[in-house]
């Protein structure tokens, strides 16, 4: 079996990227690309993070949702507070994932 497929546009990409339409882009604009930008690279942690239990899937469609709630991944932001995402209140997963990316952006702060 390939480990390849021909997107819809010709262009030759990983098979998992097929399973849905919304992989296209992500494949194709973010995956494997380095990030050096701080902030940039702590949303992928954060998401990468919330995709465990979930479908990646489940992560693309909500990430608008994942970064109002947790101001776009400004760590320093999420550092000034401790109150639970609002639009997440009822998850306790989620509450509990926002305790650890408060503590990780503290944690952020004293990396050299």
């Amino acid at each position: 079996m390939s480990t390849m497929i021909i997107g819809p546009d010709g262009k030759s990409r990983c098979r998992w990227c097929g399973a849905a339409p919304e992989f296209l882009d992500y494949h194709d604009a973010e995956w494997v690309f380095p990030v050096s930008d701080d902030h940039r690279l702590f949303e992928k942690l954060s998401l990468e993070s919330f995709q465990s239990g979930s479908s990646w899937r489940t992560i693309l469609a909500k990430r608008e949702n994942f970064s109002a709630a947790f101001h776009d991944f400004d760590f320093d932001r999420i550092a000034l507070h401790s109150a639970r995402p609002r639009s997440f209140a009822q998850e306790r997963s989620v509450q509990a994932f926002h305790q650890c990316l408060i503590r990780l952006s503290h944690a952020c702060k004293h990396i050299v």
